[in-house]
């Protein structure tokens, strides 16, 4: 109990969602032993022996408990605006759609969660795990459910439930199917049955694999398989990082929100990003919101803003212009594309501003 009140207090502090996933899975893992127990034995489950074990996996989970209960009460202070994090609801089947896929991938997940636990491990083990995917399925992934997760940890946050279901690890339980076609002692009825369950499995991977979340993606823009040596980081922003380096490592920079401004700031700690992501969040939680409009606004004008509006444009850039002249940002990165339009208005603002490199698809500008 001593390692899994430390392991969830060490979960706590990696990461925020194991404040409701380390209860989660505590809890369906103990629906899942009671209802294994009671299905292998033929005599009567003690129950009060199953609850007072139940009881004692409330130890583990003190620590999120508190701190979920801390936020509740508002002793720990809660965002004042969460409207950066999206919409309070969005449909299920978009939600789970963002880690399992499609019907194919939904029908090819189905297999694996009963085939491989009542089919290939099988016994009091493949008992639990059935169990405690099934009870996953019934209190997390529950369509009917689902709005009351979203409620609680936010609509963007419940495809993280997903993850429980621990679908890499019954892809690694399938090896276990090899003793059972090797071992003689098997009846041949139940090699079958292996044999025919593993065809089953290798069809739908040829059949769903283009769904995998493991295959590379977006290729051009180097999004794709890795090597640990390899910097994570995207290979258009590395390039950009090497050029403007001696110009921006001490700047104020404003640059586009899903390129520069994410990943440089890690390139270069003493940077000042100018319209980080969800800035308007940051600067309401503060008591400040409208900097960060004003600050959302000016990044949209130079890279974001793709509704081809006149009007919207010419009030965007007047956000634009106020951050440019207070001294907000002295240095911009712009796309390519729209570095002539920005410049233009740069230079209406001071005739100093220009063009000093371009590199990653983006161009840097300075007074």
């Amino acid at each position: 109990m001593v390692w899994l009140l430390l392991l969830a207090i060490a979960g706590v502090g990696l990461s925020n969602s194991a404040l409701y996933l380390i209860p989660v899975v505590i809890g369906c893992s103990w629906v899942a032993f009671f209802a294994s127990e009671l299905f292998q034995r033929k005599n009567q489950v003690v129950f009060w022996t199953q609850i007072r074990r139940g009881l004692l996996l409330i130890i583990p989970i003190i620590y999120p408990i508190g701190i979920l209960a801390l936020l509740s009460f508002n002793i720990i202070a809660k965002p004042t605006d969460i409207s950066g994090f999206g919409p309070r609801y969005m449909p299920w089947h978009e939600a789970v759609g963002w880690v399992i896929g499609g019907t194919a991938e939904h029908w090819r997940d189905a297999i694996l969660m009963i085939a491989v636990p009542l089919l290939i491990v099988r016994g009091r083990s493949g008992l639990f795990i059935f169990f405690y995917l099934f009870a996953v399925w019934l209190l997390c992934l529950n369509p009917l459910l689902a709005p009351w997760w979203m409620k609680n940890i936010l609509s963007y946050c419940y495809f993280r439930l997903v993850y429980l279901l621990q679908l890499p690890l019954l892809c690694a339980l399938i090896a276990a199917a090899g003793s059972r076609l090797s071992w003689r002692r098997d009846l041949v009825k139940d090699r079958f049955l292996t044999a025919l369950v593993i065809s089953v499995l290798i069809v739908s991977f040829c059949y769903t694999y283009r769904g995998l979340s493991i295959l590379p993606r977006y290729a051009k823009l180097g999004i794709g398989w890795k090597s640990p040596r390899e910097c994570q980081l995207l290979p258009a922003n590395i390039a950009f990082a090497d050029a403007a380096d001696g110009y921006i490592a001490h700047a104020k920079l404003l640059a586009p929100t899903w390129t520069a401004s994410c990943e440089l700031p890690l390139l270069f700690p003493e940077m000042k990003v100018v319209a980080p992501r969800s800035v308007t969040h940051y600067f309401t939680n503060a008591g400040n919101r409208d900097e960060g409009i004003l600050r959302a606004q000016a990044e949209a004008f130079i890279g974001s803003d793709k509704s081809g509006n006149p009007q919207r444009l010419k009030s965007l850039e007047l956000k634009f212009r106020k951050v440019i002249e207070t001294g907000r940002a002295n240095a911009i990165a712009v796309p390519e594309a729209e570095s002539q339009r920005v410049l233009k208005t740069l230079k209406l603002i001071n005739p100093s501003w220009h063009r000093v490199l371009q590199a990653g698809g983006l161009v840097l500008m300075l007074p």
